[in-house]
Parts: structure tokens; sequence; C-alpha cells
């Protein structure tokens, strides 16, 4: 048992090893002795994960070992050889989409699975026999392999079979002809007979008792589209093989007969009665008619005593005489399917007739349409037998054929971060026409603050200087960090007799940064008249002679502080956050209360430390006490600062909050400024994002109290979706049922938490899920078994005993089950509602009814308002696919801002990079939907400042915020300059594709 324990526990280890990491993995990352910094990291849609300390990072592709290895490689600027360790916590679904015979998805996870084996694990739910397994297509990257797996029916290794790939699209299409074969016509016992292994002629024969005497000696075999016609006297020589679905005729004695094969329901022999006509429309008929649509027949051919002739398919509509014993195909186009993939709303395959000209505009309106809008498409590629075309997203009057495999692919932009020394730092993103260089990042962050100023520009652990930048094109990877470094202000503090210079003094690239520039810059040209002269370094004294320095000048350090002194009194100098001094008479004794109090600057409560330096010797208080002092004796005082910090996401009051000196700058105090969570029915408060110096560092919300915070951070609180369920109907109470986190939904526990069934209710519970599903369980059943588990956001409705009621879920104001009063329209039954959402996906409403599925759009009321609902409908409506609002005018990054369910405007003009400095804070416009929507004027002030107040509501997709530079700005001014923006975009919702 040990042995197989340890060889399961070497399988594992080796599997994690050569496993690639992939998008939607979670990913443990532990530092070892450092606790605090564990994290679970999901590999996000661009496959990074975020980490403290290293920000983002790209992991996807690598296997866990490299995963380490990056991660103490990049944790080592801030740790000393630190060790990481990382484990797979969860694996992202390796998906196979199947079509044909059955429509699911299939997860794979971690080992390898073949075709083969994929039909051995669907061979408990799926009937194998139903599925030609002589023609298994799978379809990857724009390639359709074709694969024979009959060889699977008789226990035996395919020849060919391959491994399948994530998102493979494997199609299993329904077989044509069964595992049978029959005979007809002079036989003894003519029927259907079980096909087996080898099986000929001769042997279907003998199990049909053999021919009779009314047999004419002719014996025709059906296989497939083929025919063959063999005499009763060769069969023993030629020893014909059959296949599963072969049809044998062995022709009687002025029988009056034809054949048929190829698009017809039930191809096989056809015999006709002396009254009916033997013609081709007759033969069709009888034949069950055709099994396509006629546009894809490509002709008909008619063999008749060795000679076949060829008819155009019109000929079906014409009726023509056959004569006894014609052999009919009809021959459909090889080639009629198209398959779509990619950035489409229903990827799959598609028919087409080569007589028609089939646009891609078609063909993608055929597969539902792009996902999105135009501008969210890389390119479509059409891959045609051994070529592959490229198409730009404009070309959609490109002809298809069929055979052709499209896949649209999505156009995902690419981004990066920039900080430090550029007018604009922040997040930027790239479209398809911008050249993804350093040199473009630059310039989209407004370019350096002072180009003379740049030392470098610093690129994931590579340096560039400026004149590198303009001469060369310097390519980005997505995500990447940049930070341009300012050339640092070298400076020292200056002490002594001269007020108005005292303090920090800067000094210029070409400046020499000696003691002796120093004294001039301060105003001293004769150094003879210099008492004393001194110089602070690392809390050691240096004196020195001020006659010498002249000839012996001294070099300084950054941050150096001099002491100059031109007097005889006693005095004592002050420096650190408070510069000066104060005088005391030469028989005065000093102390550092008394030196305080009358230099008269410094409140005892902003004190947080403080060094005294007297002849070299520094002395380090964490607080104030009385010590005497010496003539000549430094005090080095820091204080307090207050902290400044944005709080954003899922509080009551989004805006800056400030923290005094004396105040513990905790997380959850910050909240509690900015109002505290917000309260909701369906959403709680989740984990709180903070950004601080351009990394992202995730706080647990339980973790909120004892998390501190710093100058400048900006907090963001996420929220998630509690599960929930929405219960009504007779006899029950109609109420939303909320679980906790470690609570299972079943349908019996959503009964007990609102008190059961009363004895009016009906026996039959109806639950409905959020995409639409409707199923139908017992009363009892659930009091036993427990009943389903529910999704979150289902519906659960108890019916009166004569149902007549239709369901709505999705993105409506009210979800449920109503009744339907009369004649009930679509936008009647919306309206009963509560109406669409403002996150609605107006255009594309489903109505589900039985096994079919309507499409609507609410745009169109017209379309909408004729529509009747019937009892047992189920109508969904989807959220918008662009959750994405303007933001414009006066901010750091104008342009599209995605928003959420509790966005407001100050929100938005914070992620947009906050106001700039001439915005018009007081009186930014919010106009809802578009330009031409309902205005407000928000005044964002109160919000900004800490103080609150003010007008700041919540956004929608569509919407467009505008802030001005002119406080005095009206209404119909700040509507001409948005107006004027759009002109070139027509609307938001041509741009946003709704």
């Amino acid at each position: 048992m040990k042995k197989v324990l340890f060889a399961a526990f070497l399988l594992m280890a080796a599997l994690l090893l050569s496993y690639s990491i992939r998008k939607g993995d979670v990913l443990r990352v532990e530092v070892v002795g450092y606790p605090d910094l564990t994290r679970d990291c999901t590999v996000d849609i661009e496959g990074a994960i975020t980490f403290p300390y290293v920000g983002r990072v790209k992991v996807e592709g690598l296997n866990v070992e490299e995963v380490m290895k990056l991660l103490e490689e990049k944790l080592s600027f801030s740790f000393s050889e630190p060790k990481v360790v990382v484990s797979l916590l969860k694996i992202a679904p390796r998906s196979v989409y199947i079509s044909g015979v059955v429509n699911r998805a299939v997860d794979m996870g971690m080992e390898d699975l073949t075709v083969s084996k994929l039909l051995s694990l669907l061979n408990s739910t799926v009937d194998l026999s139903s599925v030609d397994l002589s023609s298994v297509k799978v379809v990857r990257n724009g390639k359709v392999y074709t694969l024979d797996l009959s060889s699977l029916l008789w226990g035996e290794i395919p020849e060919k079979d391959i491994v399948l790939q994530e998102n493979d699209q494997v199609i299993l299409p329904e077989k044509s002809y069964t595992d049978f074969v029959k005979i007809v016509g002079a036989v003894a016992k003519p029927g259907i007979y079980p096909f087996k292994k080898g099986m000929t002629l001769v042997d279907l024969l003998a199990v049909a008792g053999g021919t009779t005497q009314e047999s004419s000696g002719r014996i025709v075999v059906l296989s497939g589209k083929e025919t063959l016609e063999v005499s009763e006297k060769e069969i023993y020589q030629k020893n014909v093989p059959l296949k599963p679905g072969d049809t044998v005729h062995v022709q009687k004695l002025d029988e009056r007969f034809a054949y048929i094969v190829g698009a017809v329901a039930r191809p096989g022999m056809y015999t006709f009665s002396k009254e009916e006509s033997l013609t081709l429309k007759n033969l069709v008929a009888k034949a069950g008619g055709l099994s396509i649509d006629k546009r894809f027949i490509e002709k008909v051919l008619i063999t008749r005593d060795g000679r076949t002739l060829e008819y155009d398919p019109d000929v079906l509509d014409e009726n023509i005489e056959i004569k006894v014993g014609d052999v009919v195909e009809i021959k459909k186009f090889e080639k009629t399917e198209v398959y779509v993939s990619g950035y489409v709303s229903r990827p799959g395959v598609y028919e087409i007739s080569p007589k028609e000209n089939v646009t891609l505009e078609k063909l993608l309106s055929m597969a539902g349409g792009i996902k999105g809008t135009l501008e969210e498409v890389e390119s479509i590629v059409v891959t045609r037998e051994a070529s592959v075309i490229t198409l730009s997203p404009d070309r959609l009057d490109f002809s298809v054929k069929p055979g052709d495999v499209v896949n649209v692919k999505e156009f995902i932009p690419k981004k990066a971060y920039i900080l430090g020394y550029v007018r604009n730092p922040g997040l930027y993103t790239f479209g398809k026409s911008e050249a993804f260089t350093l040199r473009n990042l630059i310039a989209k962050a407004g370019g350096f603050v002072d180009e003379s100023q740049v030392v470098s520009v610093k690129v994931e652990g590579k340096e560039y200087f400026t004149d590198e930048i303009v001469k060369e094109d310097i390519a980005l990877e997505d995500g990447v960090f940049v930070y341009v470094e300012r050339y640092t202000d070298r400076f020292v503090y200056m002490v002594g007799d001269n007020v108005s210079r005292n303090g920090k003094m800067s000094f210029e690239k070409e400046e020499p940064f000696t003691l002796s520039t120093a004294l001039k810059k301060y105003g001293i040209e004769d150094f003879s008249l210099i008492k004393g002269l001194s110089l602070l370094r690392n809390g050691k004294e240096m004196t020195f002679d001020p006659k010498k320095i002249l000839t012996e000048d001294v070099p300084l350090e950054k941050g150096d502080t001099v002491l100059v002194r031109t007097v005889q009194t006693k005095r004592i100098y002050f420096t650190g956050d408070v510069y000066g001094y104060v005088d005391f008479a030469k028989d005065e004794d000093i102390t550092l209360e008394k030196a305080l109090a009358r230099f008269g600057k410094v409140q005892r409560k902003y004190v947080s430390g403080l060094k005294v330096i007297e002849d070299g010797r520094v002395q380090q208080f964490d607080e104030l006490v009385d010590v005497p002092l010496e003539d000549g004796a430094v005090v080095e005082i820091d204080l307090k600062e207050s902290i400044r910090v944005y709080v954003d996401g899922f509080v009551r009051a989004p805006q800056m909050v400030m923290f005094e000196v004396d105040e513990a700058p905790l997380l959850d105090r910050a909240i509690v400024k900015a109002g505290g969570y917000r309260e909701d029915a369906l959403f709680e408060a989740g984990n709180i994002t903070v950004l601080r110096d351009g990394h992202e560092i995730t706080v647990p919300k339980e973790q909120a109290s004892s998390f501190e915070l710093e100058d400048g951070d900006l907090v963001f609180v996420r929220y998630r979706e509690k599960t929930h369920v929405y219960v009504f109907g007779e006899g029950i109470t109609n109420t939303l049922v909320t679980f906790e986190d470690e609570e299972t939904p079943t349908l019996r526990s959503v009964l007990g938490k609102v008190g059961g069934v009363k004895s009016t209710g009906s026996e039959r519970i109806v639950v409905v899920k959020p995409d639409g599903e409707k199923k139908e369980v017992n009363y009892e059943d659930v009091i036993e078994t427990g009943g389903p588990v529910l999704e979150s956001g289902s519906v659960v409705f108890v019916p009166l005993e004569t149902e007549n009621f239709a369901y709505v879920v999705g993105e409506v104001a009210r979800p449920g089950a109503y009744e339907l009063k009369g004649d009930v329209t679509l936008l009647k039954l919306i309206a009963q509602a509560g109406g669409l959402s403002n996150w609605a996906l107006r255009t594309k409403v489903v109505l589900r009814r039985g096994e079919k599925e309507f499409t609507y759009d609410f745009t169109n009321i017209e379309e909408v308002q004729n529509v009747k609902v019937e009892p047992g409908d189920v109508v969904y409506v989807p959220p918008v696919e662009t959750n994405y609002v303007y933001v414009l005018g006066n901010v750091r990054n104008p342009g599209i801002v995605k928003v959420d369910k509790y966005s407001t405007v100050f929100d938005v003009v914070m992620r947009a990079g906050g106001f700039t400095d001439r915005a018009a804070t007081n009186r930014t416009f919010l106009f809802k939907g578009g330009p031409q929507g309902e205005v407000t004027v928000c005044d964002l002030s109160g919000v900004l400042s800490g103080k609150g107040g003010g007008v700041n509501p919540s956004v929608s997709p569509g919407d467009v915020v505008f802030v001005p530079d002119n406080p005095l700005i009206q209404v119909t001014e700040a509507l001409s300059i948005v107006n004027t923006i759009f002109n070139t975009v027509k609307n938001v919702k041509d741009v946003m594709g709704w």
C-alpha cells in the first residue's frame, strides 16, 4: 500500500512539474518566514498574477518551479534571499466542446485525453450507435481533422487517434445508416438482419432463406451512395462484402421498382403497383422526400442499362418518367459546411450552398453576430484548403465557400503602467493601430515633465536613456511597469544667523557640491567673519576652520546639515522638519524645554521624535524631556504628518479622507470615514485592494482593523454577490432568500428559510435558473431528498394548480413569476417585473418557449409590444457586454472607464486619473445614457476634500461624465463641448456596439 501511495505521489509531482500554468488557475504563494505574505493568486485573463512587493507578473505558460524562481528573483529586490513556495490550489477547466449528436463541454482535467478516451467517457450518457464513428471531426485553430473510429465498435484500437487540446471542438455526426443490413424481394425471409463483421452477400442470402422461384436472377446491392449489380450465378465467385446499412434487392420477375440513394430521408428500393405512375417525383415521395434543402443538391443522376444520365436539381420539380430498375442518386454537394469559431455568439458548424454568394457578414449573422463591436475584433482568419487568408474586420463583404474555417480573433488591448517623472502617470492601453513602444507610452503620459532632469527610464530591469528612446523604437511587453527616474535634487540644510536663507538649500547639476559653495549661496563672501562652522552627517558633528575652506574645500553629501555662526551670544539651532535658532544671554542656563518655548514654532503633540547633537555626541528621544543644553547645540525635530487617502468602491460615500497626526491611519477607520460599507440585499463587501506606489496589495476584509495606511494610498473596497434565491407563489412567503458561504443552497433549505409551503400551495415547485432554464420538482421529493442545489439568482415558484404564469429572470428590477391575466405582451411582462435595469443588454432579450428560443430588441418598441407571452414562457434579460462610461474634460486620463453596479461619478473620475489642477470640481456634468440624456450637475468638491456632502450619483453603461475648467459654465455650453467630441463617433451606442 505504501508503494502505491508513493507512486501516486511521484506521479502527481511529475504532473505538477510538467503542467503549464493557465488562465483561471489559482496558485498559493508563500514566502518562508513571512506568513503575512501568503496569498491565493488567480491567474487573470491576461495570464498574470499580482503579489505584494512584485506587482503584476505574467505566469501563463510557466510551470510551478519556474514561477517559484521568477518570484524569488523579483522579491530579492526587497528581501534577502527569499524562499518562495508555490502550489497549484485550483486548476481552471480544460474544456473541449462537443457538438452534433450531443452538445456539451467536457473538462479534461490535468491528464491528456484522446478522442477515443473522450468517447468512452461519453458512452454512459450517449448512445454511440447513433454516431457516425467513421467521420468524427476535430476543429483546432482553424484546421479540421477527420478521424475514422469505427473500429471502436469491434473493440479494436483505431489506426488514427489524436490527443485533444484545450478549446478543441469535437463534432460527432449522426449516423446515416444503422448497424443492420436489409434484404427485400425474391427471398424466403425478407427483412432486416444484424450486421456481423466480415459479412458477405452469400451470408445474408443464407440467413434470409435463399432466393425463391420468383427471382429474376438480378441482385442489386445499395451501399450508401453506390449501387452494385450482380447476377445470382456470380455471387459465389465474387464473394461480395457488405457494410452496415446496405440494402440488398433480389429482383422478382415482372416487378415494377426503382432504387433511390443519396439525399433522401429513406434511401432504398421502392416498388410500384400497376396503377402507380413510375415517375421521379413519386419515387422521391416514397423515399420520404429530400433530406436537405434543394439548394444543397448538386445534381440528379439516373443510371439505366449501364449508362448514367445527369440532370439539374430543378428536374425534381418536374414529373419525368423513369424506367423499371433505374437507380436514382440525389447527389448533394460534397462540401456545404463552414466552421465558425472565436469571438462570435454561437460558434459552430453552418451549412451554405456553393450556388449562393454568402458573405462574411451573412455567415457571422448566422453565428449570432460578433460578441462585441468590430472595434474589438483584431482580425478574421479564413482557412481555405492549404491557404490562410487574414482579413481586417471591415472586410465583411468577403465571400466564404463550403469547407472554409472562419476564426474571428478578439483584439485584446495591450497595457502598460508608467510612473515617475512624467506629466500624467498611470495605466495606458494601446489600440490595434498604435505601436506598443516606449516612446509612444511616454507620449501618452504627456511626456517628461522636464527632459533635462530625466536620469533614465527603467523597464523590467533594463535602463534606457533619453537619447536611446528618441533614436530607437523600443518594444514593450504587455503589462509592463515603466519608471521614469528624475535627477535627484542635491541638497543640504542650512542653519545659522541668516534667517531668510535657513532651511533646505538645493544645488543645480552644474554647481559644485562643496561647503564653500554652500557658504557663498548662504550669503557669506568673507569667510573670516564666521565665528563657528560645523557639519552634521549621519548623527556626527565635524568642525572646520573657516579660514581654510577656500584652500581645503569640503565635499558635501546629500542631506548634510551646515551650522554657521557669526555672533558671540549663546545660541541653540533647530533643524529637521523646522529650521531656525534662539539666542540666550552668556550667563543664562539653557534647557530643551526653555529652548522650545522660546522658539515657539512647535506644539508638543505634533513631535514624533528628536535628536540633540552636542560636541559630536547624539542623544535621541522618542518624546520631549527637559535636558540641559550647551551653547551651539543642534536640536533635530521630526514632526508627525497628516495622512490623506482616497476611499472608493463598495462604501456609502467614496471620497478622500484625512487622518490627523494623532490618529492611527488604520484601514477600517478609513472605511468608516467614507460612510462605512454599503448595505445591500444582494451584495456584501469583499476583500480590499490598496494601491500603493504602483503596486496592488490585497487585504482580506477581516484584517482591515490591523492594516496601516500610508499617505497617498488609494483604497478600493471590492464587493461580491451573496448566494441568493427569489421565492414567489401561492401558499409560500414571497421574499428574497440569501445564504452564508458555509450554507449549501438546496431547495429544501430555501423552503425551510421561508417556513415551508402552506396547504393552499401546489405539490409542484418550479425552479428557473439564472440563464432561463426551467425545471419542475415535486414537494414531497424535496422534503425527502433535499432537492437540487440551486444556482445563485434562481427563481423558486410554487404555482396555482391551474398554472398561468410566465417567468422573468436576469437584469430586471424584480425577477420572478408573473400571472398572465388576459393578453400579455412581452413589453407588458417586463413592465410587471419593474422594467429593465440600467445593466440590461436591451438588444438581446431572450424568450424561451419549450425547446424554442427567440431574441428581441427592446430598443425597437414596435417589435416587442406585439409579442404575445404564453403560460410557461421564460424571459431572460442578459447583462450588458460593454460596461463602460466616457469621462471627458479636465481629468488626467480622459477616455473610456469600466464600471460596475456601484460606481459613482467620483469613482469614474478617480479611475480616469483624478482631476487636473484646472478642474472645476464643484460643477461636474453627468449625461445619463449619452450626450442627449438627462443632465445632472455634480458638486464633488466636498467629496474631494473629505468633508462629504455634495452630489455624487451612480453611473451606468453609456453615461458621459464631463469635467469643465470653468466653474460658471452652463449646461448648454457643456453639452456643446461634449457634442463636438462625439461628432466623430455619432453616439455612445455606436461606439460600444449596443
